[in-house]
């Protein structure tokens, strides 16, 4: 019978490990799924206790603003057109830019309630030059941004652009969180709090080689605008899991907030000119500030995976994001030659959309 003793009890740990793996080896955290949808075991086992949470998300992001043409490259009809508009516009090249997010909180109440914060931070820049010959067609690069009064000769045109956007930015999310237990294979958790945002950008244009006419000559434009923008606001958030096999899980997330924006924005314009041999010069700045509530949406589409051990938890998941900042896009156009102080929004939409690996710490 002692024979057998090795056998029984590789049989017992067997047995045991089944019913209670977490003091063995590390297992899917989805497993142990408890009357409040967070992760507990059975009282014969000992739970995944972990009450604080770090992640850390690393992500590749690409920003797009509408409203940042800077100039119509025409080429003229040929002569008898009844229009001489022939172009295309020309706009930034929006690069793909590295992004960080870290979110830090705490479960309390057996697991059903969290608190957290997380902070994003995002910089990007992009530069953008292009070349066109003119003539008294019409061909060239005709400009955007210059102040209408730069425009002293025949055709207004220029024969190269170049044109520098810089985007910062910031957010920083305060949330309480509840997850009710809905079944072993779903959950959904609900959260509402305080979202506040700082969208810094600087958008830069030269213009130069301009029109050479019989009496007068553009030599250059150049426009600078500056817009800092700061908004807090309420803000809410529906997450979902939807549970495979293996520690595997779907996440999807949807969130929405109004924050109330400070708008500040700068723009200072020079240009020369030359007409009948005189010197035409405009130096012009205008400054405004603004209140106003502009909406801000946000969607993530992810696969995730958790494994405990104990009192810790480590996952991984592969998201997809999207963020969406409605009328960003505040700079000045002045649309009237003889009025300068009359302004144009282009109120351009600001879209975030990226990748992102998220690491997941429980302790």
């Amino acid at each position: 019978m002692h024979r057998f003793d090795g056998f029984f009890k590789i049989f017992l740990f067997l047995v045991s490990a089944m019913l209670c793996p977490f003091p063995l080896l590390g297992m899917p955290c989805s497993q142990y799924e408890g009357v409040y949808g967070r992760l507990f075991s059975s009282a014969a086992c000992t739970p995944c206790t972990c009450s604080c949470i770090l992640e850390v998300t690393p992500l590749a992001w690409q920003a797009r603003e509408e409203g940042l043409n800077f100039a119509l490259k025409n080429e003229p009809l040929p002569l008898g057109a009844n229009v001489s508009v022939n172009g295309i516009l020309v706009g930034p090249d929006f690069h793909w830019e590295p992004a960080l997010k870290i979110k830090g909180g705490l479960l309390f109440n057996e697991r059903a309630w969290d608190f957290a914060v997380q902070w994003t931070y995002f910089h990007t820049r992009t530069t953008r030059q292009e070349r066109q010959a003119t003539n008294a067609l019409g061909a060239g690069l005709m400009p955007i941004w210059a102040p209408p009064d730069a425009n002293i000769a025949e055709e207004f045109t220029y024969g190269s652009v170049k044109a520098h956007w810089n985007h910062t930015l910031q957010e920083f999310d305060i949330m309480l969180g509840y997850e009710p237990y809905i079944s072993p294979r779903f959950s959904m958790r609900w959260a509402a709090g305080l979202k506040t945002v700082d969208i810094s950008e600087h958008f830069s244009i030269l213009y130069t080689e301009g029109f050479h006419g019989d009496i007068a000559q553009l030599i250059f434009s150049h426009t600078d605008l500056i817009k800092k923008t700061i908004g807090a606001g309420p803000r809410i958030e529906i997450t979902s899991k939807w549970r495979l096999t293996h520690g595997f899980a779907l996440l999807t997330s949807l969130a929405g907030s109004l924050p109330l924006w400070h708008y500040r924005i700068t723009r200072q314009d020079q240009a020369l000119g030359v007409l009948s041999t005189r010197n035409q010069e405009i130096s012009a700045s205008s400054r405004e500030r603004f209140w106003t509530f502009r909406p801000v949406l946000e969607m993530l589409l992810g696969i995730h995976w958790e494994i405990c051990f104990s009192q810790y938890s480590f996952g991984i998941a592969a998201n997809y994001e999207f963020q969406y900042f409605s009328e960003n896009n505040m700079f000045h156009l002045l649309v009237n030659p003889g009025l300068l102080s009359l302004h144009y929004f282009p109120r351009g939409d600001l879209q975030l959309q990226g990748v992102g690996v998220n690491i997941h710490f429980g302790f």
